[in-house]
């Protein structure tokens, strides 16, 4: 006889009713999630199977995230391992972007095409190039080698062990990327990468290859700074007077771009090899001395002088000389001078008589703040609509004054905002496949960008993923990412483009790669922690970097009181101790005390920095500050003041506008 239980109910009927709601909420379950067997539901098939568009999206979107399970799950639900995704690249090209081996894995497991190549015709292997697990995963199921996957992998710093893998599975090491053009190595002397090189060497590189332009592989790494590289092709029978004649840049000769970059060691080595240091041409009218001059480096000064000719001119009648003064009265300048090298009689730019342009007072911020945003802004529209390009002086600091301005309640010109943003979006996607590549973009420029974008809240999309990737390639061994041009004080320091890097990596780091990424920073983070800054833009860019890496309150505190020491007597910041104070170094130094600092505006030290940038903006909204960068690229104008020192100048009215923006208080 069954023993009743609580309400009459029996242990029988109190199994059976839990079974029956069992059974109800597994069929409820199997409905939901699309797993319901054949006939377990009155419903039709149609209505039971899941959407395979879909199923697809999640699958996309779970690979994106980096969520390995999931993507096994919707496998098993349906999805397309070969579905592709809104630019064209397979699941399987996706995976190789943002996920791990494992994702992958689960992919070709489940039928993905290892062979399917893009929309753009890019190979599944190219997306692998950073990754040494991923890439072995293709070639052990037979992913093929061509030179273009060489070039690639040569490319990135670091790359000894993936070329080794790739040259065991059929790789050439002297692969070219298209014909008679850019070779490995090329490539992996551009990074500087010694091991790297001497890899591709071992298996047949040519060293005398070049480009139709007449790049070689000494160029690129005369233009790294790497000496050991520099001396391995010397040795192995590099040309040290090859010329590479730009269509409309600079002409590069192995010593004209290591005098360039103040690499002595690399130029010391050059004319003992009997490299010609007088080579000039090009639209500017370029040597290795007058590039020189614009440098810190006595050491190079010192090579070049018994060899050169002293007063050499530019395009423009200007001697060594004179290139050297743009850094005040210098060692260089001294040096030169003793050689016999004289300066051009031309009379110097009429110099502004400072005026207190906003007199002290509630509203003489808000004054400067206002009468400079539209300047910028007109001249970000004119350089669009002149150049058809995106720079970093005006668009990208541009947006990050915007951004800033408008969060304290300043009024911007939201159709310029938006018409430039678009230009900028849409540049930036014609780049994708070559910034993939880790190439297609000036080096500093990207990370502008970022910082622009971070700035005005640009929500993240496939062009930042494409941003941060083209990061991940270009980082360098130490955690570093290294200028490849020279145009100071805005693309010249290491410091710069690490900090900024950084930046946009934090911000834009998609979900899959989070520890990827966070491992590249802390690296950055050591770099900036334990390399000494030279000058007042290192050291600013340092502090922001330290801060935006999240470093030790200890270190930041550090740089906090070395940069707050080079304060000037006037209230401003020099670029350099033989120059004066100027808006650039004022307002750069005035962002990162305040921004990583912690210096609030109100501190005396931010309080007379302030007054120096209030006491200095000219009427038209401007900061003047005069160029000292030899010119690599065609002069166009913006239409902001102050003709060939106007992009500079954009630059310090950008950071002194941003500067001042910061001393009034947030606006809902």
């Amino acid at each position: 006889m069954l023993r009743p239980i609580r309400n009459g109910m029996t242990l029988r009927t109190f199994g059976i009713a839990s079974l029956l709601i069992l059974a109800i909420s597994l069929v409820g379950i199997w409905v939901f999630t699309g797993l319901a067997p054949t006939g377990s539901s009155p419903t039709s098939d149609s209505e039971s199977r899941p959407d395979q568009g879909a199923l697809d999206k999640a699958l996309l979107d779970a690979i994106r995230d980096g969520d390995t399970a999931q993507v096994r799950h919707l496998l098993q639900q349906g999805a397309s391992a070969n579905v592709r995704d809104e630019a064209g690249d397979t699941a399987l090209m996706r995976a190789a972007l943002y996920a791990d081996a494992e994702t992958m894995h689960a992919l070709i497991e489940n039928g993905a095409d290892i062979r399917a190549r893009g929309q753009d015709g890019t190979a599944p292997l190219l997306r692998t190039t950073h990754d040494l697990d991923k890439m072995r995963l293709l070639l052990d199921r037979g992913a093929p080698v061509d030179d273009f996957v060489m070039v690639a992998t040569a490319s990135i710093p670091g790359s000894r062990r993936a070329l080794e893998l790739l040259l065991a599975r059929g790789g050439s090491g002297s692969g070219r990327a298209t014909g008679p053009a850019y070779t490995a190595l090329m490539a992996a002397a551009g990074t500087g990468d010694f091991d790297a090189v001497s890899c591709l060497l071992e298996h047949g590189a040519n060293v005398k290859a070049q480009t139709p332009t007449g790049f070689t592989a000494l160029i690129g790494a005369s233009l790294s700074g790497n000496a050991k590289v520099v001396a391995l092709l010397l040795e192995r029978g590099a040309n040290p007077s090859a010329v590479c004649k730009l269509e409309r840049g600079i002409l590069q000769t192995p010593a004209g771009v290591a005098a360039s970059m103040g690499h002595a060691d690399c130029l010391r080595l050059l004319i003992v090899a009997g490299a010609d240091v007088n080579v000039q041409g090009g639209p500017f009218n370029h040597n290795a001395l007058l590039g020189a001059a614009t440098t810190a480096s006595k050491e190079t000064m010192q090579f070049l002088l018994p060899k050169a000719t002293v007063n050499v001119t530019d395009w423009r009648g200007r001697t060594a000389t004179d290139w050297a003064a743009c850094r005040g009265e210098t060692d260089i300048v001294k040096m030169l001078r003793a050689a016999g090298a004289e300066q051009s009689k031309q009379p110097p730019p009429p110099e502004k008589v400072l005026t207190l342009q906003h007199p002290p007072g509630a509203d003489s911020v808000r004054r400067a703040v206002s009468t400079a945003l539209p300047l910028l802004q007109q001249s970000e529209q004119k350089i669009t609509e002149t150049r058809d390009c995106v720079t970093c002086h005006q668009h990208s600091l541009v947006s990050m004054t915007v951004g800033l301005a408008r969060k304290r309640g300043f009024k911007v010109d939201e159709t310029i905002v938006s018409e430039e943003r678009t230009h900028v979006l849409k540049d930036m996607g014609g780049r994708a496949r070559p910034l993939l590549l880790g190439t297609g973009i000036d080096p500093t420029l990207s990370v502008h960008v970022l910082a622009g974008f971070a700035a005005e809240d640009e929500p993240a999309s496939r062009i930042t993923d494409v941003l941060v990737h083209y990061l991940v390639l270009r980082q360098r061994k130490d955690g570093r990412w290294q200028q490849e041009n020279y145009r100071p004080p805005d693309e010249a320091s290491d410091f710069q483009f690490t900090a900024l890097a950084v930046r946009g990596l934090q911000t834009y780091a998609p979900k899959g790669r989070k520890r990827e990424i966070a491992a590249r920073v802390d690296l950055a983070r050591h770099w900036l922690q334990s390399t000494e800054p030279v000058d007042t833009t290192d050291r600013a860019f340092q502090l922001l970097g330290l801060g935006w890496a999240q470093a030790e309150p200890e270190s930041i505190k550090k740089v906090v009181e070395k940069l707050v020491a080079e304060q000037r007597e006037d209230g401003g910041w020099a670029q350099l101790p033989t120059l004066t104070s100027d808006a650039y170094a004022t307002g750069l130094a005035l962002c990162a005390l305040h921004e990583s600092g912690g210096i609030a505006a109100d501190h005396p030290v931010y309080r007379r920095g302030v007054e120096f940038l209030l006491r200095t903006q000219w009427a038209d909204g401007s900061w003047f500050v005069a160029t000292r960068s030899f010119p690599i690229v065609e002069y166009s104008n913006s239409g902001f003041p102050h003709g060939r020192s106007q992009f500079i100048s954009a630059a310090a009215t950008c950071w002194a506008t941003m500067a001042l923006a910061r001393a009034v208080p947030s606006s809902p």
